[in-house]
């Protein structure tokens, strides 16, 4: 009997791996993975978060394993959700998330080849090598790209679950795994601490969609609860989000020099071997090298945000923060409604004559928002609804707001960086900074601040 090959690993202790699905994982675009940090520059804040899209992967491969299971279906349909829930991540580039903010919705030529996001050229990338090859020598490869469709609905119903089991629901394998794994590796742990697997073992199919049955529903507001205090802290901590500036602007001018589009655009085509050394280490590596003595004004740029980073010089200063959150059934309709943007110029055209006279400008200060949802992306978005299956055996729509117990559904939060070189000034600019957002919010946010 042919023997599976076991690969330890810190969260589910083991990851199992068939031989026949050992040409996909070792393939050069799947180990590429190993070289791109999950966390991105998280690992200057938290130093244990240097873990990678590889290791993350084969947990949500995992995950997905035995959610697809469970929910049942046929052997093609749970092999190819398994193999979906390892390539999810196969079109992340350098610095993951930044990379699509810097490069990726930047690019006018991207867009217009249908390349908006990690997840488009995830699946160009896959069409396009030999990985599709592979999947169809396990017979799944049209199964594979109709699960995989990143629009749900053109997922035929009775797929469209297994689609859910990996991303774009409200506790996919994807976010389950990185809520465990990222917790772990940041030092974290108190929130990574939910019971996953009750999450699965009490789902089930219903319409092309998952229902949970009313006895995980307290499990379900762990979870997301646990999933909110990740990201306040950690994805959006501070100064991971002041490291994320300096990436962009390190991704932003260096693409001018390197031509990253150009090496996306041959690699969605088959030739991507430049696209393998698209990663973290590689790209600093290169513009370290190259930057020092190039006479490349771009670059040179792009050089000065790299010492940065490997220096640990974060300019940056947070000094003021305004959360602003959305409840209620009418939360939706709000958060979709309230423009931040609008609101910031005005808070910008309001405080930054205030500041002049401190020799402040508009590169000096960066105003960031984030925005958060209490529900991952999800169908039910609009709906506002969960199914949920009582122990009677009904199906009901539950209100979101009921799950949430009076936790907002939405929240944007508004942070105010400062460069450091005006550390005397700080308590001004933070008077200056209040009086504007306090006046803002008494005449035109209409939202509870």
């Amino acid at each position: 009997m042919t023997r599976s090959k076991l690969i330890r690993d810190p969260i589910h202790n083991y990851v199992e791996i068939n031989y026949n699905e050992i040409p996909i994982v070792d393939h050069p675009l799947v180990q590429r993975l190993r070289h791109i940090k999950q966390l991105q520059t998280t690992y200057l804040t938290y130093v244990g978060g240097e873990h990678s899209r590889f290791q993350h992967s084969l947990g949500v491969m995992h995950l997905a394993t035995e959610f697809a299971s469970h929910l049942g279906g046929e052997s093609e349909i749970i092999l190819t959700t398994r193999i979906l829930g390892l390539l999810h991540d196969l079109g992340h580039g350098p610095y993951s998330h930044t990379f699509d903010d810097a490069i990726i919705q930047k690019s006018e030529e991207l867009k217009r080849r249908g390349i908006k996001s990690h997840e488009d050229l995830g699946l160009m990338l896959i069409r396009n090598s030999e990985i599709i090859d592979h999947l169809n020598s396990l017979g799944i490869d049209d199964i594979f790209m109709k699960i995989a469709h990143n629009n749900v609905n053109e997922i035929p119903e009775e797929l469209r679950p297994y689609h859910y089991v990996v991303k774009n629901w409200i506790y996919p394998a994807d976010i389950m795994d990185f809520l465990m794994r990222d917790s772990y590796y940041t030092g974290t742990k108190e929130y990574g601490f939910v019971d996953y697997y009750r999450l699965i073992k009490f789902s089930e199919k219903i319409n092309g969609e998952i229902a949970i049955a009313e006895q995980a529903i307290s499990t379900l507001r762990n979870f997301l609860m646990a999933r909110s205090y990740m990201f306040s802290s950690v994805y959006f901590h501070p100064t991971c989000r002041a490291t994320d500036f300096i990436v962009v602007d390190m991704l932003f001018e260096a693409n001018k020099y390197y031509d990253f589009e150009g090496i996306v655009l041959k690699a969605v085509q088959g030739e991507y071997e430049d696209f393998l050394t698209l990663t973290d280490e590689s790209v600093i590596y290169s513009i370290l090298r190259d930057g020092k003595t190039t006479r490349d004004k771009n670059l040179k740029k792009a050089y000065e945000y790299a010492s940065m980073l490997i220096r640990r010089i974060i300019p940056w200063k947070m000094i003021y923060f305004i959360d602003i959150p959305f409840r209620g059934e009418d939360a939706a309709v709000s958060y979709r409604y309230f423009d931040v943007k609008k609101h910031i110029e005005e808070v910008k055209e309001e405080v930054l004559p205030k500041l002049e006279s401190l020799g402040i400008s508009e590169n000096d200060i960066v105003f960031d928002h984030t925005k958060y949802k209490y529900l991952p992306d999800n169908p039910r978005e609009v709906k506002g609804t969960i199914a949920v299956k009582t122990r009677n055996g009904e199906l009901h729509e539950v209100p979101i707001v009921k799950i949430a117990e009076g936790y907002p559904l939405y929240t944007i939060t508004i942070r105010v960086y400062i460069s450091k070189k005006y550390r005397e000034h700080f308590d001004i600019i933070k008077r200056a900074l209040k009086e504007s957002f306090e006046k803002l919010k008494s005449t035109s946010i209409g939202v509870t601040m």
